[in-house]
């Protein structure tokens, strides 16, 4: 899972006489960095070998006893059988795309449990769009799985966007947006308008073309004109309802 709690795991490695004992390395590594950083300590050279690491030999070798390279960018992917994320991660922020979701974007400085998104953010929008470039580049680049399994991902978050949590129904029971037309009849939406802002996307009350980037079919389009061949795609249909025809 792209959380700290999996993500943030701690590397030991010991090497008397080269590496100074006691050394604390705060920047963050990914696993593919481990084989060029341990081969080249081993003074193997192989120009001949592509890694998609990076070699991190020198912050080790070095005589600091504390480093921290605060702008270097890991990316970490799922590597299950059928992969539903990427992320990039620069300190204590993380940008993830995934398979179904809005893009999410973690401080764990403010954050550190990672519950909220701060994607709408204005404060953050700076290091929102650096590691959107990062990971957009390291998708094509690296041909991270996630293209595989998803012809469309958000890069930036949708203008209309249901909520995920509870429906506030005003007969105590409990539902979610797409519960509306099977275990919610749809005129709630026409009649409480709590319920068409909770869920505008199910109401369909809400009807705007994104001004933001989406992935289909491997390609980043940055504009609704420029993917409205793709219509037939549900998550363009919501990125672009207005160019799709769907308002």
């Amino acid at each position: 899972k792209p959380y700290d709690t999996s993500a943030g795991i701690p590397f030991l490695i010991r090497y008397p006489g080269i590496i100074p004992a006691g050394k604390v390395v705060e920047t963050a590594y990914s696993s593919v960095d481990f084989a060029p950083t341990i081969l080249s300590m081993m003074g193997v050279m192989d120009a001949d070998v592509d890694f998609q690491g990076v070699d991190g030999s020198e912050e080790l070798l070095n005589s600091e006893l504390f480093s921290y390279n605060e702008e270097k960018i890991i990316i970490s992917l799922d590597s299950g059988k059928t992969p539903i994320w990427a992320m990039a991660q620069l300190g204590n922020f993380k940008l993830v795309f995934s398979k179904g979701d809005i893009p999410w974007l973690y401080d764990l400085r403010r954050d550190p449990d990672e519950i909220y998104n701060y994607i709408d953010s204005y404060q953050h929008r700076k290091i929102q769009k650096k590691l959107q470039a990062a990971l957009i580049d390291a998708l094509a680049k690296y041909d991270i799985p996630l293209l595989w399994y998803s012809s469309s991902i958000y890069i930036d978050k949708p203008s209309c966007v249901d909520k995920r949590d509870v429906l506030p129904l005003s007969n105590g029971r409990l539902g979610q947006c797409s519960d509306i037309g099977s275990k919610i009849n749809v005129q709630k939406c026409d009649n409480q308008a709590k319920i068409r802002l909770h869920c505008p996307v199910a109401c369909k009350s809400c009807c705007s073309d994104t001004d933001g980037m989406i992935i289909v079919d491997e390609k980043v389009f940055n504009s609704c004109a420029a993917v409205k061949a793709h219509c037939d795609i549900p998550k363009v249909e919501s990125f672009c309802p207005v160019t799709c025809n769907k308002c």
